[in-house]
């Protein structure tokens, strides 16, 4: 990744709390991405889980890591590990992976932190 772009992406992590790359990740490998995800949907019967939290109308898959070697590939990715290490630090650990599908109609989710059920004290560190 350039590092101009780097930047920018870190200075906007840091003012804003996102940042965006656009066409940062190679359309074949979004493609496969997609098509793993739907067909483990399929495999699953995957159906929304049916609360507030969860959505009425969204399938969420849950630790894609284990399913399917093609999601191996987005954590270390080029556009994407660069910005992780330079907003968490070089020894982050990603602790899941999850595919959410968000269906028609569904409600949109008010901003939370997913922190929610972790017992550790806040403030902490990211």
């Amino acid at each position: 990744m350039q590092s101009s772009l780097l930047e920018r992406g870190e200075a906007e992590l840091r003012e804003q709390g996102y940042t965006i790359f656009e066409n940062a990740i190679e359309t074949d490998l979004v493609a496969s991405l997609v098509a793993a995800i739907r067909r483990i949907e399929a495999e699953s019967d995957a159906a929304p889980r049916g609360n507030p939290s969860e959505g009425f109308a969204t399938l969420r898959t849950y630790n894609l890591l284990a399913k399917d070697p093609v999601f191996q590939k987005m954590p270390v990715h080029d556009a994407v590990l660069p910005l992780v290490e330079r907003a968490l630090d070089v020894g982050c650990l990603l602790s899941g992976m999850t595919a959410i599908d968000i269906g028609p109609g569904e409600k949109p989710q008010p901003i939370h932190p997913d922190d929610l059920v972790m017992t550790v004290p806040r403030p902490h560190p990211p």
